[in-house]
């Protein structure tokens, strides 16, 4: 073997090791959820279906009349803070009474929580042991959604 066949083998050798290392391994590029923050569907005497969407822009639909409202900032983050500290993984997908069937004129609700992916949806009654993060969350959609319908 000459010199610069030798040369040429190691130089050959030296780009097999460099590329040995496997591919590259990018950073896990986690997916944002979309679509609206939270739907909150109640179903009763008056029916209502509440949907936040990311920039806090509410769509309130009572009794089939639509309005809509912007929450403020602070709102915003009330919103956002209620539903981080609900374990959506440990909930059930439906609260029931211990008979299934709503109270006497009670509601019953679908919430869909968007702040995670996939979103949640949890169905639950009037009369229903709660996990209480939950049913704070669910009762502060509510509320918030209140102070934009005058």
């Amino acid at each position: 073997m000459t010199t610069r066949s030798t040369l040429a083998a190691l130089f050959a050798l030296a780009l097999v090791l460099a590329g040995c290392g496997g591919e590259e391994k990018k950073p896990a590029v986690e997916e944002k959820p979309t679509g609206p923050i939270v739907v909150l569907d109640i179903q009763g005497a008056i029916p209502r279906t509440i949907t936040v969407e990311r920039d806090g822009t509410v769509k309130d639909v009572l009794k089939g009349t639509p309005s809509t409202g912007k929450l403020s900032a602070e709102d915003l983050k009330t919103l956002n803070d209620a539903g981080a500290k609900v374990e959506w993984a440990k909930l059930p997908v439906e609260f029931k009474t211990e008979d299934g069937k709503p109270v006497k004129d009670g509601r019953t609700y679908q919430l869909t929580w968007g702040g995670t992916k996939p979103a949640k949806i949890v169905s639950s009654m009037d009369g229903a042991k709660e996990d209480p993060n939950f049913a704070k969350f669910r009762d502060t959609i509510e509320l918030l959604a209140n102070k934009l319908v005058k």
